[in-house]
C-alpha cells in the first residue's frame, strides 16, 4: 500500500504511510509563514488521528527556516507534536550548508526531549531506517 497525500500546497507536499504508520513531507521549496503551519499541522493531526510515531522530512530544497517560522515551531508545533508521543524523526538534510547546519542543531534539540532522530541523504534512506529496512 503506498502514501497517501493528506495536504498539498505550493510549499510542501505531506504523505502519510498507513501501514508503517509515518508521516511525510516534503519541502518543494523555501518553506515559511501560513502555509508552512498548514502543512506541519495537517501532519500533525494526521499523526494523532492515527497514532503514529515516525516522522519523514525531506528538507532538502528548503535552505533554512526564517526565525519567525523557528519560533513557531519551538512555541506551537513542538508541544502539540510532544504530547501527541512522536518517537523518531528521520530528516532529510536541505543542500545547502547553513541548512545542514541548522537541522542538526535541531535533531540534537529534539533528541534532547525524547526524540530519536537521524538525518540522512536520500529519502530511501530515511524511510529505510524508519521501516527497519536499513
Amino acid at each position: 500500500m503506498g502514501p497517501i497525500e493528506i495536504f498539498s500546497n505550493d510549499q510542501m507536499t505531506v504523505y502519510y504511510h498507513q501501514d508503517k504508520k509515518i508521516i511525510h513531507h516534503i519541502m518543494k521549496k523555501q518553506v515559511g509563514g501560513q502555509p508552512f503551519y498548514d502543512a506541519i499541522l495537517a501532519a500533525t493531526d494526521c499523526l494523532v488521528q492515527n497514532g503514529a510515531k515516525k516522522w519523514l522530512s525531506d528538507d532538502r530544497l528548503n535552505p533554512m527556516l526564517k526565525p519567525e517560522d523557528q519560533k513557531w515551531a519551538v512555541d506551537v508545533w513542538q508541544p502539540l507534536i510532544l504530547e501527541a508521543g512522536w518517537k523518531y524523526w528521520s530528516i532529510i538534510l536541505p543542500d545547502k550548508m547553513i541548512g545542514k547546519m541548522r537541522m542538526n542543531m535541531m535533531a540534537y534539540q529534539y533528541s534532547k526531549m525524547g526524540v530519536t532522530v537521524k538525518t540522512f541523504n536520500t529519502p530511501e534512506q530515511g524511510l529505510g531506517w524508519l521501516t527497519g529496512d536499513l
